[in-house]
């Protein structure tokens, strides 16, 4: 909240935070709408080339988190799955460090981006679109919308903007093609049922997010003989202006995870060689001159990781100079 709130100023639509139960008590009529008027992103059809900086009406468009958000516990009870209330990442439980309480108080008040930082965790396992409602598929379907606002806020050395996102909202024909890309990448390396389970693990998934970003000239082809399913080599950025490009694109992804994160929606930040066949790159459609920087699966979660075991402490990697 505090990323979009910090966004949302720099457009001259901030959200105060006195107003925001008024805002919470709306209703997805506006967004939906919205989204019905304009593109599969919510950006307007008839785009006028000398409208403000935004591209589309911001105030409708946020609308749309007001009453899911609201109403997000209840739309999980629907699913009957034991998903506890602190699941949406607002645990109010303190930080184990050497701060104070009052120090612990006062930085990590509930609801604070420190703590939704520090809660976020990759989902492994989601529950199905199958098993969900209307509600609840179009709140993951606002969410991604918002997420990849607060992506485009991360930092842009030269404010080149060279990102590029897709989405995929199962059950569609992109969702079932990319789970059988994940069948035949895994059943090439670790047998038939292992590739099955898989492939049955994907059409599970209610959305996917690819982050692109540009880069170096990957010439793909998907002429006739060419293995579609054989992933090519990791080709990294070979420029300074494509590393700062990437690093953008990484810091892109970290704002979106946390954004989901923050609206009770849990993700999963996939590389490996799926996104490397070109098969993958051909359902998506990346250009030669784009390297794929995530393929994040995005959903409620069916179950929430603890919070990992550190191999070091703050004081053994900060170190005053």
């Amino acid at each position: 909240q505090l990323v979009r709130n910090a966004y949302s100023q720099r457009l001259g639509v901030a959200e105060s935070t006195t107003s925001r139960a008024g805002l919470w008590a709306s209703t997805n009529a506006s967004a939906s709408n919205h989204l019905n008027h304009g593109d599969e992103f919510g950006c307007p059809s008839d785009h006028n080339q000398n409208s403000p900086s935004t591209d589309y009406d911001t105030n409708s468009y946020r609308t749309g988190r007001n009453s899911t958000l609201r109403n997000l516990h209840s739309i999980r009870n629907k699913s009957n799955r034991n998903v506890s209330c602190n699941d949406r990442g607002l645990s109010t439980q303190p930080l184990q460090s050497n701060e104070s309480d009052a120090d612990k108080s006062q930085l990590l008040e509930e609801n604070s981006l420190q703590e939704i930082i520090r809660t976020r965790r990759s989902i492994a396992t989601f529950i199905s679109h199958h098993e969900q409602g209307k509600e609840t598929l179009e709140h993951i379907k606002l969410s991604t919308i918002r997420a990849c606002e607060c992506a485009m806020s991360a930092p842009n050395h030269k404010r080149t903007e060279p990102l590029k996102f897709k989405r995929m909202i199962a059950p569609s024909d992109s969702t079932r093609k990319l789970a059988e890309i994940a069948f035949e990448v895994a059943n090439e390396t670790k047998g038939v049922e292992v590739a099955r389970a898989k492939r049955l693990k994907w059409l599970n998934i209610p959305a996917f997010l690819v982050v692109l970003v540009k880069g170096p000239i990957q010439h793909v082809h998907c002429d006739e003989g060419v293995d579609m399913f054989k992933p090519f080599p990791v080709i990294m950025p070979r420029t300074e202006r494509q590393l700062e490009d990437y690093a953008s694109s990484c810091a892109a992804v970290q704002n979106s995870m946390l954004s989901l994160h923050s609206e009770g929606i849990g993700s999963k930040w996939a590389t490996g060689p799926i996104i490397r066949t070109p098969a993958f790159r051909h359902l998506v459609g990346v250009e030669d001159d784009e390297i794929v920087t995530a393929l994040l699966m995005v959903g409620v979660p069916s179950k929430i990781p603890k919070e990992p075991r550190r191999r070091y402490k703050l004081n053994e990697i900060l170190e005053d100079i």
